[in-house]
Protein backbone atom coordinates (compact mmCIF):
# COMPACT_ATOMS: atom_id res chain seq x y z
CA UNK A 1 0.00 0.00 0.00
CA UNK A 2 1.24 3.22 -0.75
CA UNK A 3 1.60 5.29 2.19
CA UNK A 4 1.77 9.26 2.27
CA UNK A 5 2.83 11.25 5.23
CA UNK A 6 1.53 14.89 5.57
CA UNK A 7 3.61 17.37 7.05
CA UNK A 8 5.40 20.13 6.25
CA UNK A 9 8.69 20.01 3.89
CA UNK A 10 11.49 22.74 3.12
CA UNK A 11 12.96 22.84 -0.13
CA UNK A 12 15.65 25.00 -0.76
CA UNK A 13 15.25 25.51 -4.45
CA UNK A 14 16.36 28.62 -6.87
CA UNK A 15 15.13 28.95 -10.62
CA UNK A 16 17.56 30.07 -13.38
CA UNK A 17 16.83 31.33 -16.83
CA UNK A 18 18.90 29.98 -19.69
CA UNK A 19 18.34 30.22 -23.45
CA UNK A 20 19.35 29.32 -26.82
CA UNK A 21 19.88 25.52 -25.70
CA UNK A 22 20.26 23.16 -28.49
CA UNK A 23 18.07 25.84 -31.11
CA UNK A 24 14.95 25.04 -28.93
CA UNK A 25 12.31 27.36 -28.32
CA UNK A 26 12.81 28.27 -24.24
CA UNK A 27 14.96 26.54 -21.51
CA UNK A 28 14.58 26.87 -17.87
CA UNK A 29 17.35 25.02 -15.62
CA UNK A 30 15.85 23.76 -12.12
CA UNK A 31 18.31 23.94 -8.89
CA UNK A 32 16.17 22.22 -6.25
CA UNK A 33 18.02 20.67 -3.38
CA UNK A 34 16.10 18.22 -0.67
CA UNK A 35 18.02 18.22 2.45
CA UNK A 36 15.32 16.26 4.57
CA UNK A 37 16.08 19.01 6.93
CA UNK A 38 11.57 18.74 7.67
CA UNK A 39 9.35 15.64 6.77
CA UNK A 40 9.22 15.49 2.81
CA UNK A 41 6.64 12.90 2.83
CA UNK A 42 3.81 15.12 1.60
CA UNK A 43 5.68 16.18 -1.59
CA UNK A 44 6.80 12.51 -2.22
CA UNK A 45 5.12 9.28 -3.84
CA UNK A 46 5.93 6.78 -1.16
CA UNK A 47 5.74 2.94 -0.93
CA UNK A 48 7.68 1.33 2.59
CA UNK A 49 6.88 -0.28 5.35
CA UNK A 50 7.84 2.85 7.57
CA UNK A 51 8.21 6.63 7.52
CA UNK A 52 11.69 7.01 5.71
CA UNK A 53 12.09 10.19 6.95
CA UNK A 54 14.42 10.16 9.95
CA UNK A 55 14.86 13.91 11.99
CA UNK A 56 18.51 13.43 13.00
CA UNK A 57 21.51 11.97 12.23
CA UNK A 58 21.65 13.07 8.57
CA UNK A 59 24.81 14.72 6.88
CA UNK A 60 23.64 17.12 9.09
CA UNK A 61 19.98 17.54 10.25
CA UNK A 62 17.46 15.04 8.94
CA UNK A 63 17.91 11.73 6.18
CA UNK A 64 15.71 9.41 4.57
CA UNK A 65 16.03 5.81 5.09
CA UNK A 66 15.78 3.97 2.26
CA UNK A 67 16.34 0.72 4.20
CA UNK A 68 17.43 -0.54 7.23
CA UNK A 69 19.58 -3.56 8.25
CA UNK A 70 15.78 -5.52 8.25
CA UNK A 71 15.01 -8.84 6.33
CA UNK A 72 13.08 -8.44 3.00
CA UNK A 73 12.26 -5.15 3.10
CA UNK A 74 11.81 -2.82 0.23
CA UNK A 75 11.29 0.84 -0.19
CA UNK A 76 10.37 2.92 -3.43
CA UNK A 77 10.57 6.69 -3.23
CA UNK A 78 9.56 8.96 -6.39
CA UNK A 79 10.99 12.75 -5.90
CA UNK A 80 8.80 15.29 -6.97
CA UNK A 81 9.16 16.61 -10.70
CA UNK A 82 11.49 19.86 -10.85
CA UNK A 83 10.06 20.11 -15.15
CA UNK A 84 6.72 19.45 -15.28
CA UNK A 85 5.92 19.94 -18.85
CA UNK A 86 9.50 20.20 -19.68
CA UNK A 87 11.82 18.22 -21.57
CA UNK A 88 14.93 17.21 -19.98
CA UNK A 89 18.22 17.56 -22.22
CA UNK A 90 20.90 17.56 -19.58
CA UNK A 91 21.08 17.25 -15.41
CA UNK A 92 23.46 16.82 -12.39
CA UNK A 93 22.09 15.12 -9.61
CA UNK A 94 24.42 14.79 -6.40
CA UNK A 95 23.74 13.88 -3.08
CA UNK A 96 25.21 11.78 0.01
CA UNK A 97 25.26 7.76 0.68
CA UNK A 98 25.88 6.21 3.91
CA UNK A 99 25.67 2.51 3.34
CA UNK A 100 26.17 -0.54 5.26
CA UNK A 101 26.45 -2.11 8.78
CA UNK A 102 25.03 -5.24 7.55
CA UNK A 103 23.60 -8.21 10.24
CA UNK A 104 26.13 -10.62 8.26
CA UNK A 105 28.96 -10.52 6.52
CA UNK A 106 27.39 -9.54 2.76
CA UNK A 107 24.67 -7.95 2.34
CA UNK A 108 21.95 -8.15 0.04
CA UNK A 109 20.43 -7.17 -2.27
CA UNK A 110 21.21 -3.26 -3.15
CA UNK A 111 19.46 -0.41 -3.75
CA UNK A 112 19.06 2.17 -7.31
CA UNK A 113 19.14 5.76 -8.48
CA UNK A 114 16.95 6.60 -11.85
CA UNK A 115 15.81 9.30 -14.22
CA UNK A 116 12.89 7.64 -15.21
CA UNK A 117 11.14 8.87 -18.01
CA UNK A 118 7.88 9.96 -18.09
CA UNK A 119 5.60 7.02 -19.11
CA UNK A 120 8.02 4.40 -16.80
CA UNK A 121 5.93 1.81 -15.41
CA UNK A 122 7.32 3.02 -12.05
CA UNK A 123 5.89 6.58 -12.68
CA UNK A 124 2.40 5.02 -13.20
CA UNK A 125 -0.58 4.69 -10.93
CA UNK A 126 0.23 1.98 -8.07
CA UNK A 127 3.49 1.20 -10.21
CA UNK A 128 5.99 2.16 -6.47
CA UNK A 129 3.71 0.02 -4.82
CA UNK A 130 5.90 -3.58 -6.42
CA UNK A 131 8.90 -4.29 -7.73
CA UNK A 132 7.75 -5.35 -10.95
CA UNK A 133 7.96 -2.35 -12.67
CA UNK A 134 12.25 -1.99 -12.21
CA UNK A 135 14.95 -3.86 -14.36
CA UNK A 136 14.72 -7.50 -14.05
CA UNK A 137 11.56 -7.24 -11.04
CA UNK A 138 14.22 -5.98 -8.36
CA UNK A 139 14.27 -2.13 -6.50
CA UNK A 140 18.19 -2.23 -7.48
CA UNK A 141 17.75 -3.12 -11.34
CA UNK A 142 16.71 0.55 -11.58
CA UNK A 143 14.13 1.72 -13.87
CA UNK A 144 13.51 0.18 -17.48
CA UNK A 145 13.50 4.04 -19.06
CA UNK A 146 16.19 6.85 -18.22
CA UNK A 147 19.04 6.73 -16.81
CA UNK A 148 19.65 4.19 -13.60
CA UNK A 149 22.49 3.46 -11.60
CA UNK A 150 22.40 0.29 -10.24
CA UNK A 151 24.32 -0.15 -6.10
CA UNK A 152 24.33 -3.87 -6.45
CA UNK A 153 25.59 -5.55 -2.76
CA UNK A 154 24.47 -9.43 -3.90
CA UNK A 155 25.46 -10.53 -7.40
CA UNK A 156 23.10 -13.71 -8.73
CA UNK A 157 20.37 -11.71 -9.79
CA UNK A 158 19.33 -11.36 -13.28
CA UNK A 159 18.59 -8.07 -15.89
CA UNK A 160 16.91 -7.75 -18.81
CA UNK A 161 20.42 -7.80 -20.66
CA UNK A 162 22.72 -10.33 -18.39
CA UNK A 163 23.85 -11.34 -14.89
CA UNK A 164 24.10 -8.73 -12.09
CA UNK A 165 27.33 -8.21 -10.31
CA UNK A 166 28.84 -6.79 -7.07
CA UNK A 167 29.38 -3.42 -7.77
CA UNK A 168 27.63 -0.74 -9.68
CA UNK A 169 26.15 -1.33 -13.19
CA UNK A 170 24.74 1.55 -15.22
CA UNK A 171 21.88 1.44 -17.29
CA UNK A 172 20.31 3.45 -20.00
CA UNK A 173 16.97 2.69 -21.34
CA UNK A 174 17.02 -0.62 -20.01
CA UNK A 175 20.60 -1.08 -21.59
CA UNK A 176 23.82 -2.26 -19.62
CA UNK A 177 26.48 0.40 -20.25
CA UNK A 178 29.31 -0.10 -17.55
CA UNK A 179 29.57 -2.60 -14.81
CA UNK A 180 32.47 -1.84 -12.32
CA UNK A 181 32.91 -4.62 -9.66
CA UNK A 182 33.21 -3.43 -6.28
CA UNK A 183 34.88 -5.94 -4.93
CA UNK A 184 35.63 -5.09 -1.34
CA UNK A 185 33.12 -5.96 1.49
CA UNK A 186 32.51 -3.47 4.30
CA UNK A 187 35.07 -1.68 3.10
CA UNK A 188 36.25 1.85 4.85
CA UNK A 189 34.70 5.35 4.39
CA UNK A 190 36.88 6.35 1.83
CA UNK A 191 37.46 3.00 -0.37
CA UNK A 192 36.87 3.45 -3.64
CA UNK A 193 36.63 -0.05 -3.81
CA UNK A 194 33.77 -0.51 -1.38
CA UNK A 195 30.15 0.20 -1.94
CA UNK A 196 29.86 0.41 2.03
CA UNK A 197 30.80 3.10 3.36
CA UNK A 198 32.40 2.26 6.76
CA UNK A 199 32.74 -1.33 8.61
CA UNK A 200 30.18 -4.16 9.25
CA UNK A 201 29.54 -3.58 13.60
CA UNK A 202 29.39 -7.64 14.62
CA UNK A 203 29.20 -6.70 18.52
CA UNK A 204 26.28 -4.19 18.02
CA UNK A 205 24.54 -7.37 16.37
CA UNK A 206 25.64 -10.10 18.77
CA UNK A 207 24.13 -8.07 21.51
CA UNK A 208 20.84 -8.09 20.23
CA UNK A 209 20.56 -3.83 19.42
CA UNK A 210 18.26 -2.47 17.04
CA UNK A 211 18.41 -1.92 13.41
CA UNK A 212 16.75 1.39 13.31
CA UNK A 213 18.71 3.19 16.34
CA UNK A 214 21.68 5.52 15.22
CA UNK A 215 24.00 2.99 17.35
CA UNK A 216 23.38 0.93 14.71
CA UNK A 217 24.99 3.22 11.49
CA UNK A 218 27.26 4.99 14.28
CA UNK A 219 30.13 3.85 12.56
CA UNK A 220 29.66 4.91 8.90
CA UNK A 221 30.24 7.94 6.80
CA UNK A 222 28.54 9.95 4.35
CA UNK A 223 30.11 9.63 1.17
CA UNK A 224 29.18 11.72 -2.57
CA UNK A 225 27.39 10.31 -5.89
CA UNK A 226 27.05 12.00 -8.70
CA UNK A 227 24.97 11.47 -11.85
CA UNK A 228 25.59 13.79 -14.57
CA UNK A 229 24.31 13.87 -18.56
CA UNK A 230 25.17 16.72 -20.40
CA UNK A 231 23.07 18.09 -23.27
CA UNK A 232 25.27 16.30 -25.47
CA UNK A 233 24.51 12.77 -24.46
CA UNK A 234 27.51 12.35 -22.08
CA UNK A 235 27.22 10.36 -18.62
CA UNK A 236 29.76 10.68 -16.04
CA UNK A 237 28.80 8.53 -12.78
CA UNK A 238 31.21 8.77 -9.51
CA UNK A 239 31.45 7.37 -6.42
CA UNK A 240 33.40 8.61 -3.59
CA UNK A 241 34.88 10.64 -5.87
CA UNK A 242 36.59 8.25 -8.51
CA UNK A 243 34.46 8.29 -11.72
CA UNK A 244 32.96 4.87 -12.91
CA UNK A 245 31.78 6.68 -15.64
CA UNK A 246 33.99 9.65 -17.42
CA UNK A 247 32.09 11.24 -19.81
CA UNK A 248 30.68 7.88 -21.94
CA UNK A 249 28.97 9.00 -25.35
CA UNK A 250 25.36 7.51 -25.21
CA UNK A 251 22.39 7.30 -27.28
CA UNK A 252 19.93 9.15 -24.88
CA UNK A 253 17.46 10.97 -26.11
CA UNK A 254 15.75 14.15 -24.26
CA UNK A 255 12.51 13.81 -22.38
CA UNK A 256 10.47 14.76 -18.98
CA UNK A 257 11.08 13.02 -16.22
CA UNK A 258 11.86 12.23 -12.23
CA UNK A 259 14.04 10.98 -9.87
CA UNK A 260 13.28 7.41 -8.69
CA UNK A 261 15.25 5.71 -5.77
CA UNK A 262 14.46 2.26 -4.60
CA UNK A 263 16.28 -0.29 -2.55
CA UNK A 264 15.56 -4.07 -0.84
CA UNK A 265 16.85 -6.48 1.14
CA UNK A 266 17.00 -10.14 0.98
CA UNK A 267 17.95 -12.32 3.72
CA UNK A 268 20.62 -10.86 4.29
CA UNK A 269 20.42 -6.38 4.73
CA UNK A 270 21.89 -3.49 5.41
CA UNK A 271 21.30 0.48 5.72
CA UNK A 272 20.56 2.72 2.77
CA UNK A 273 20.77 6.19 3.85
CA UNK A 274 20.15 9.37 1.27
CA UNK A 275 20.95 12.89 2.38
CA UNK A 276 21.39 16.27 0.37
CA UNK A 277 19.99 15.16 -2.59
CA UNK A 278 20.62 17.54 -5.38
CA UNK A 279 19.05 18.17 -8.97
CA UNK A 280 20.15 20.31 -11.61
CA UNK A 281 18.12 20.26 -14.67
CA UNK A 282 18.03 21.93 -18.59
CA UNK A 283 14.70 21.97 -19.18
CA UNK A 284 12.81 23.04 -22.80
CA UNK A 285 10.02 23.53 -24.32
CA UNK A 286 10.28 22.76 -28.40
CA UNK A 287 7.39 23.27 -31.33
CA UNK A 288 9.01 22.24 -34.61
CA UNK A 289 7.79 18.85 -35.62
CA UNK A 290 9.97 16.31 -37.67
CA UNK A 291 9.78 16.09 -41.60
CA UNK A 292 9.00 12.55 -42.93
CA UNK A 293 11.63 9.81 -42.59
CA UNK A 294 13.20 9.52 -46.24
CA UNK A 295 14.24 6.35 -48.29
CA UNK A 296 11.88 3.53 -45.78
CA UNK A 297 13.09 0.10 -47.36
CA UNK A 298 13.62 -3.28 -46.39
CA UNK A 299 17.21 -3.87 -45.91
CA UNK A 300 16.80 -7.19 -44.88
CA UNK A 301 13.60 -9.71 -45.70
CA UNK A 302 13.30 -13.41 -44.14
CA UNK A 303 10.29 -15.29 -42.74
CA UNK A 304 10.66 -13.90 -39.02
CA UNK A 305 12.74 -11.42 -39.49
CA UNK A 306 12.66 -7.47 -41.50
CA UNK A 307 15.28 -5.02 -41.02
CA UNK A 308 14.02 -1.34 -41.37
CA UNK A 309 16.70 1.09 -43.11
CA UNK A 310 15.51 4.97 -43.50
CA UNK A 311 16.97 8.61 -44.05
CA UNK A 312 16.92 11.12 -41.32
CA UNK A 313 14.47 13.21 -40.20
CA UNK A 314 14.85 17.03 -40.16
CA UNK A 315 13.46 19.53 -38.05
CA UNK A 316 12.52 22.83 -39.76
CA UNK A 317 14.31 25.72 -38.77
CA UNK A 318 17.00 23.16 -36.46
CA UNK A 319 19.30 21.64 -38.49
CA UNK A 320 21.14 20.05 -35.69
CA UNK A 321 17.66 19.20 -33.68
CA UNK A 322 17.61 15.84 -31.67
CA UNK A 323 15.33 13.49 -33.70
CA UNK A 324 13.98 10.02 -32.20
CA UNK A 325 11.41 7.46 -34.20
CA UNK A 326 8.59 5.33 -33.47
CA UNK A 327 8.38 2.79 -35.29
CA UNK A 328 4.81 1.18 -36.13
CA UNK A 329 3.78 -2.20 -37.85
CA UNK A 330 0.41 -3.08 -38.55
CA UNK A 331 -1.30 -0.36 -36.50
CA UNK A 332 0.58 -1.70 -33.42
CA UNK A 333 3.57 0.78 -32.32
CA UNK A 334 6.25 -1.89 -31.36
CA UNK A 335 8.82 0.71 -31.17
CA UNK A 336 8.49 3.59 -29.31
CA UNK A 337 11.65 5.42 -29.01
CA UNK A 338 14.91 4.68 -31.52
CA UNK A 339 17.64 6.75 -31.80
CA UNK A 340 19.20 5.03 -34.75
CA UNK A 341 18.07 4.86 -38.53
CA UNK A 342 17.38 0.89 -38.48
CA UNK A 343 15.41 -1.47 -36.65
CA UNK A 344 15.26 -5.17 -36.73
CA UNK A 345 11.69 -6.33 -36.03
CA UNK A 346 12.11 -10.04 -35.10
CA UNK A 347 8.23 -10.38 -34.35
CA UNK A 348 6.79 -10.88 -37.37
CA UNK A 349 5.63 -14.86 -39.09
CA UNK A 350 6.17 -16.35 -42.75
CA UNK A 351 4.30 -15.38 -45.54
CA UNK A 352 2.96 -12.65 -43.64
CA UNK A 353 1.74 -9.05 -45.21
CA UNK A 354 3.00 -6.52 -43.22
CA UNK A 355 2.56 -2.49 -43.18
CA UNK A 356 4.84 -0.50 -41.25
CA UNK A 357 5.26 3.11 -40.66
CA UNK A 358 7.78 5.50 -39.38
CA UNK A 359 7.51 8.87 -37.98
CA UNK A 360 10.18 11.28 -36.28
CA UNK A 361 9.41 12.50 -33.15
CA UNK A 362 11.01 16.04 -31.40
CA UNK A 363 12.39 15.58 -27.81
CA UNK A 364 8.72 16.71 -26.52
CA UNK A 365 7.57 13.60 -28.13
CA UNK A 366 5.69 15.02 -31.18
CA UNK A 367 5.59 13.15 -33.87
CA UNK A 368 5.84 14.38 -37.77
CA UNK A 369 4.68 12.76 -40.56
CA UNK A 370 4.76 9.13 -41.62
CA UNK A 371 6.66 6.89 -44.03
CA UNK A 372 5.16 3.73 -45.04
CA UNK A 373 6.37 0.24 -46.59
CA UNK A 374 4.56 -2.55 -47.09
CA UNK A 375 6.17 -6.42 -47.50
CA UNK A 376 5.78 -9.61 -47.60
CA UNK A 377 8.31 -11.94 -45.44
CA UNK A 378 8.83 -15.12 -47.01
CA UNK A 379 8.17 -18.84 -46.21
CA UNK A 380 9.97 -20.74 -43.37
CA UNK A 381 12.95 -23.22 -44.74
CA UNK A 382 14.30 -25.88 -42.97
CA UNK A 383 18.01 -26.02 -42.36
CA UNK A 384 20.44 -28.49 -41.58
CA UNK A 385 21.76 -27.70 -37.75
CA UNK A 386 18.93 -25.03 -37.14
CA UNK A 387 16.04 -26.18 -35.63
CA UNK A 388 12.90 -24.35 -34.72
CA UNK A 389 11.91 -23.45 -30.94
CA UNK A 390 9.05 -22.14 -29.90
CA UNK A 391 8.38 -20.16 -26.78
CA UNK A 392 5.45 -19.51 -24.69
CA UNK A 393 5.70 -16.36 -21.65
CA UNK A 394 4.46 -15.85 -18.66
CA UNK A 395 4.58 -19.19 -17.73
CA UNK A 396 4.59 -19.06 -13.49
CA UNK A 397 7.88 -19.48 -11.84
CA UNK A 398 9.26 -23.07 -10.46
CA UNK A 399 6.39 -24.64 -12.64
CA UNK A 400 7.08 -28.34 -13.43
CA UNK A 401 7.57 -29.37 -16.95
CA UNK A 402 4.16 -31.43 -16.53
CA UNK A 403 2.18 -29.00 -15.48
CA UNK A 404 3.66 -26.12 -17.62
CA UNK A 405 2.66 -28.15 -20.87
CA UNK A 406 -1.05 -28.20 -19.34
CA UNK A 407 -0.91 -24.48 -18.61
CA UNK A 408 -3.71 -22.80 -21.19
CA UNK A 409 -1.60 -20.90 -22.82
CA UNK A 410 0.24 -23.72 -23.98
CA UNK A 411 -2.34 -24.51 -25.87
CA UNK A 412 -2.07 -20.69 -27.54
CA UNK A 413 0.01 -20.67 -30.61
CA UNK A 414 3.59 -19.41 -29.28
CA UNK A 415 4.41 -15.92 -28.40
CA UNK A 416 7.47 -16.26 -30.45
CA UNK A 417 9.42 -18.95 -32.60
CA UNK A 418 12.87 -18.74 -33.65
CA UNK A 419 15.78 -20.98 -35.55
CA UNK A 420 17.94 -21.82 -33.04
CA UNK A 421 21.79 -22.89 -33.26
CA UNK A 422 21.45 -26.43 -32.49
CA UNK A 423 19.51 -27.66 -29.66
CA UNK A 424 20.50 -25.07 -26.58
CA UNK A 425 18.95 -21.84 -26.78
CA UNK A 426 20.14 -18.13 -25.46
CA UNK A 427 23.33 -16.93 -24.43
CA UNK A 428 25.16 -19.53 -21.83
CA UNK A 429 27.57 -16.42 -20.36
CA UNK A 430 24.45 -14.65 -19.17
CA UNK A 431 23.05 -17.78 -17.79
CA UNK A 432 20.92 -18.53 -21.00
CA UNK A 433 18.30 -15.68 -20.02
CA UNK A 434 18.26 -13.52 -22.87
CA UNK A 435 15.00 -14.96 -23.49
CA UNK A 436 13.33 -13.90 -20.54
CA UNK A 437 12.40 -15.90 -17.10
CA UNK A 438 9.11 -17.83 -16.68
CA UNK A 439 9.10 -19.13 -20.00
CA UNK A 440 8.73 -22.85 -21.83
CA UNK A 441 10.85 -23.11 -24.73
CA UNK A 442 9.67 -26.43 -27.29
CA UNK A 443 12.46 -27.11 -30.18
CA UNK A 444 11.40 -29.20 -32.20
CA UNK A 445 14.03 -31.07 -34.74
CA UNK A 446 15.00 -34.41 -36.68
CA UNK A 447 18.14 -36.05 -35.02
CA UNK A 448 20.32 -38.01 -37.65
CA UNK A 449 22.98 -39.88 -35.72
CA UNK A 450 26.35 -40.37 -37.71
CA UNK A 451 26.84 -43.60 -37.06
CA UNK A 452 24.43 -47.11 -36.46
CA UNK A 453 24.50 -48.10 -33.56
CA UNK A 454 23.33 -47.81 -29.82
CA UNK A 455 23.08 -44.14 -28.59
CA UNK A 456 21.94 -42.35 -24.75
CA UNK A 457 20.68 -38.98 -25.14
CA UNK A 458 20.63 -36.74 -22.16
CA UNK A 459 19.00 -33.01 -21.78
CA UNK A 460 20.40 -30.77 -19.15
Amino acid sequence: MRKHIHNTKRLAAGFAALTGVMGLSRALAADVTLDFTADPSSQLTISTGDSPWVSAGGNPGGFLAVTYPINSYYSGIVFPNTDPGKVVTGFTMTGDLRVGNPTGDRAADGFSISFARDGDPILAAGGIDSQGGFAGGIAEGGTTTGIAVSFDTWSGNTLPDGADIEGIIVRVDNKTVNRTALATRNGACDDTTSLQTGPRDAAYWAAGSDPKEPGSWAGLCWQPFKVELTTAGKLTVEWKGAKILDALQTEFFPSAGQIVMAGRTGGANQHTHIDNLRLVTVASTVTAVPTAPGSLAAAELGSRRVKLTWAASTLPGDPNGKVAYEVERNGVVIAPLVTALTYDDRGVLPGQSVTYKVRGKNVAGTAGADSTLTVTTVQDVDGIGFPQAAQWTGIPGNTAIADAITDPHFADAPDRVRYVNGFSFGETSNFGDTWGENHLVRINAIFTSPKAGSARFFVR
